[in-house]
């Protein structure tokens, strides 16, 4: 009997399609709350897709913007799990298991890169670094 395949999907808001303004990003008003709404949509996206190659895979999503309470839960696909709010050891990942299928959505070009609301972590810093390569948030697999 094969092993049920994972999904892990960290979702973060800067790099969703049509988020263009840092006014997107902030709780309290009507652009973030479209904001959230197009996060949603892509993530649902990502888990139709998924259940198309694998109808029973496990798959688990972890909003990963800001204070983790971005996605919206009562119009994600209930078939994929939510880790949401705070805290969060692990940040944007927390929720990973070794020999997960990742999959990275709205992420944001790194500070200096060209880009929408290029940045890493927050403005204070210019440079992360892992492993020698640029990366704006997480350490990439060699």
């Amino acid at each position: 009997m094969d092993a049920t395949r994972r999904f892990f999907i960290s979702a973060d808001l800067e790099g969703v399609a049509g988020v263009v303004a840092s006014e997107e990003l902030r709780p309290g008003n009507a652009e973030y709350e479209w904001a959230r709404r197009l996060l949603t949509d892509e993530v649902n996206a990502a888990v139709r897709g998924i259940r198309r190659a694998d109808a029973s895979a496990e798959i688990v999503v972890s909003d990963g913007h800001g204070g983790y309470r971005n996605i919206l839960p009562a119009d994600l696909d209930p078939t994929a799990g939510l880790l949401r709010g705070k805290p969060r050891p692990l940040a944007m990942i927390d929720g990973i298991r070794s020999g997960d299928e990742a999959i990275f959505i709205g992420y944001h070009p790194r500070a200096g890169a060209r880009g929408t609301l290029s940045h890493t972590f927050d403005d204070a810093v210019l440079d992360l670094r892992c492993n020698g390569r640029p990366t704006p948030r997480a350490c990439p697999r060699r």
